[in-house]
């Protein structure tokens, strides 16, 4: 029987579906194993689940010869140390369609919340337990309607987003590496544009691309720049994807009007000078926390490494190369 092993401990019904066909390892009474308890369990493995952690190269050197497939509970990838796993031929699984749903209303909760001011507004109605009418017409509150959304990164939860706020009757704008079909522009009535384009011209601005060294810090002094100064930039994409010291001057200096963030590039240790911007929105990265959410991808993740496991190619295998040899 081939052993799945998970690095925290995950709900019954998340396993239950596969006990009879493999050997589920996990914690049984704490939430999570410790690094020397993960090397010693990975060595007769066929498959590593991470959940919430890392799955680095020193960890995964310590894999034996029926090792296939590492997982990750999440649609980022990062997590996991890609190339080595590729360069071992091992499958890389992840969660792509579980939390497209709940990922994109983070994203709108952000969005609306940041130009709407409402968690600010929220402290100060706590504080004072009334509120004034001196400020009839406020500015550096507005609404969505009519404003032009642009999306960078148009994959399912990029999507997602700009088919929400389509509703809000937002103009939807986007940029990705791979432009979408005629019929995707149609169905979502997007307009493809460069990123510079995108940047310069919209009202929102929000991230849904992965990370990779690549796009790293891709949100910085210059890009931020080029955005309208009434504008807002929203992120619930990767910490990494963005400078956070040219966010925190960009937003003391409006640069820009405000944002929202829902990821850091230190998880779980934001910069203490984010937490005293009042034209940012934050979250602790809570993009797909929802019970059945959260059951929805372990199952997805588990699901993908027991057809890798049985010698298939799932559709959440994002190495697929590896397989196809």
């Amino acid at each position: 029987m081939k052993k799945i092993l998970l690095t925290h401990r995950i709900p019954d019904e998340c396993v239950s579906p596969l006990q009879k066909e493999f050997e589920i390892v996990m914690p049984a009474d704490k939430a999570a194993f410790s690094t020397r308890e993960l090397e010693e369990q990975i060595v007769d493995a066929s498959a590593l689940v991470v959940v919430n952690c890392d799955a680095r190269r020193p960890l995964l050197e310590k894999a034996g010869p029926a090792f296939q497939a590492a997982g990750t509970i999440s649609v980022g990838y990062d997590s996991i140390d890609w190339a080595y796993c590729t360069e071992q031929g091992y499958a890389v699984v992840n969660t792509p369609t579980s939390l497209t749903h709940a990922t994109s209303e983070i994203a709108i909760g952000l969005m609306l919340s940041a130009m709407r001011n409402i968690t600010r507004l929220d402290r100060e109605l706590r504080k004072t337990l009334t509120w004034t009418t001196d400020s009839f017409f406020p500015k550096g509150t507005v609404s969505p309607n009519g404003k032009t959304l642009g999306v960078i990164g148009f994959g399912r939860i990029g999507k997602c987003v700009a088919q929400k706020m389509k509703t809000f009757g937002m103009n939807i704008q986007y940029f990705d590496v791979v432009r979408a079909s005629a019929q995707i522009e149609a169905e979502y009535e997007a307009k493809f544009v460069s990123l510079e384009d995108l940047l310069k011209t919209s009202d929102v601005v929000t991230l849904h691309c992965p990370y990779s060294n690549q796009f790293h810090h891709m949100m910085n002094e210059k890009t931020f720049a080029l955005m309208k100064p009434d504008a807002y930039f929203i992120n619930a994409a990767r910490g990494k994807l963005v400078d956070e010291q040219a966010l925190i001057a960009a937003l003391k200096s409006h640069v820009i009007a405000g944002a929202g963030i829902d990821v850091y590039e230190n998880e779980p240790y934001p910069i203490p000078e984010l937490a005293q911007l009042e034209n940012l929105v934050m979250t602790p990265h809570i993009g797909s926390m929802a019970y059945e959410v959260r059951v929805q991808m372990g199952l997805e993740c588990l699901n993908g490494i027991a057809g890798v496991l049985r010698g298939g190619i799932p559709y959440n295998v994002v190495n697929r190369e590896v397989l196809q040899k």
